[in-house]
This record gives structure tokens, sequence and C-alpha cells, in this order.
């Protein structure tokens, strides 16, 4: 397989296990509306994270700001599953053992 095609099918794995609801890690949250709010956290804390970075040439404390707002979302993204691993939570649970055996 060329390279170009590797790259691509790589960022479409990708692009699904974040954005996809069918294959990122949120599918498993049995309730749709804890789902959605969910996601809804995180794709506003997201876009204002970026948003906030690319007004990063207006001066050193939006820099600032921009920076500590993505380390936030980075640290509050990990929370989400970790707290899912933490709690035993099936979806995690599955997906993680589902990643396991893609792995070997």
């Amino acid at each position: 397989m060329p390279i170009f095609k590797k790259m691509y099918m790589h960022f479409y794995s990708i692009w699904n296990l974040v954005i996809d609801a069918k294959y990122n890690p949120l599918r498993f949250i049995p309730s749709l509306v804890t789902q959605f709010y969910v996601t809804m956290v995180l794709a506003i804390g997201w876009a204002v994270a970026f948003g906030v970075a690319l007004g990063y040439y207006s001066g050193i404390f939006t820099n600032i700001f921009a920076h500590v707002g993505i380390v936030f979302m980075v640290f509050f993204t990990a929370s989400t599953f970790q707290d899912a691993e933490r709690d035993g939570k099936v979806w995690w649970l599955e997906l993680k053992s589902e990643w396991q055996a893609q792995q070997k």
C-alpha cells in the first residue's frame, strides 16, 4: 500500500476514534443525553481553546491564555477517560480490551 494511502487510512481511523459517535469511547455511555452532553462539553472546550490559540499574535496575555486553555483541555479530556477507567465503566473496559486485541 502506498505511503499516502497508509497516511490517509491512519488519519481516517484517528478521526473516527475522536469524532464519529459510532467509534469513539463515548459510544458506550448508555444514556444518549449524557453522551450528547459530554460530547458538547468537550467540543465547546476544544473550540474555545483553539479559538484563543488563533489569537496568539495579539499579545503575551493571549499567548499565555491560549496555552493554559489547550493544556486544560488535554487534561480535561484525559480525566474524562480516567474517570471511566477508575469507575470500571463497561464502555471503557470494552474499548480497552478491543484496543489491546488490535495491538497484538
